[in-house]
């Protein structure tokens, strides 16, 4: 008799491996929705690829928050760090939020309480894969007010960390809810939170991605006045994880 743990086991590969397979067809899909949209299309046309792209992207998104949740899961996540400005991080996550942010009639904040110049040796691709998922939470579920992102350099010299906090005046989250957020595929369950698709994977992988690379992700929130993730990781990277990675 198959055992539950085995079944568990078997549908964790299954959702891999079909994950790997679609991906490559929704990259090919969503490049060339994008290629489309260069071309004259009429209004009813380019809302229809509007769509189409944003549904691809989804997927996209889904299937790759699969694929990183079994890899973190069997330890096979490898991490790739170097040595970059922080300055640099700051700019390209403004570059990438500031018009979305104001878009949606919200005030835009970034922060920085550290020495300009000042250098971390992280996954930087990882890194900026976790504000990402913080800051597009925060966009989706704020319409009125702020968001703001601090970071800021704390802790002894022996082991400096940088901290990173993701603040909105959002919808907020119950405390019901708070101690579930982290867990695989939980979504809040109210009106406001079904109203946007998602997997309820993303914050989960950040989680583990931040302890992967030997920090932690955080949250505090007052239902109906805003939420704080906050992410904290090593100036500099453990020189033993370097020598044996995940």
């Amino acid at each position: 008799m198959v055992q539950a743990g085995e079944i568990s086991s078997i549908s964790e590969d299954f959702l891999a491996a079909f994950s790997h397979e679609i991906r490559g067809a929704l990259s090919l899909l969503s490049g060339s929705l994008c290629v489309l949209q260069m071309t004259e299309l009429s209004g009813a046309q380019k809302e229809l690829t509007r769509k189409m792209e944003k549904a691809s992207s989804l997927l996209l998104s889904l299937s790759n928050n699969i694929l990183d949740l079994n890899r973190l899961r069997e330890g096979k996540e490898k991490l790739h760090p170097t040595t970059f400005l922080l300055d640099d991080v700051l700019e390209d996550i403004d570059l990438l939020f500031r018009d979305k942010v104001q878009d949606k009639g919200l005030l835009w904040e970034c922060i920085p309480s550290y020495p300009s110049g000042l250098t971390i040796t992280a996954d930087r691709t990882r890194l900026m894969q976790i504000l990402t998922n913080l800051l597009n939470n925060a966009c989706k579920f704020t319409d009125h007010g702020l968001i703001r992102l601090r970071i800021a350099l704390f802790g002894p010299q022996s082991d400096e960390r940088i901290f990173f906090e993701v603040e909105d005046t959002g919808i907020g989250i119950s405390p019901e809810d708070l101690g579930n957020l982290f867990r695989e595929y939980y979504q809040a369950d109210n009106s406001l939170t079904r109203l946007h698709v998602g997997s309820g994977l993303g914050l989960c992988v950040a989680k583990r991605l931040a302890q992967a690379m030997q920090g932690d992700l955080s949250v505090s929130s007052t239902p109906g006045r805003g939420s704080s993730f906050a992410i904290h990781i090593p100036l500099v990277f453990p020189q033993e994880v370097l020598a044996n990675p995940a």
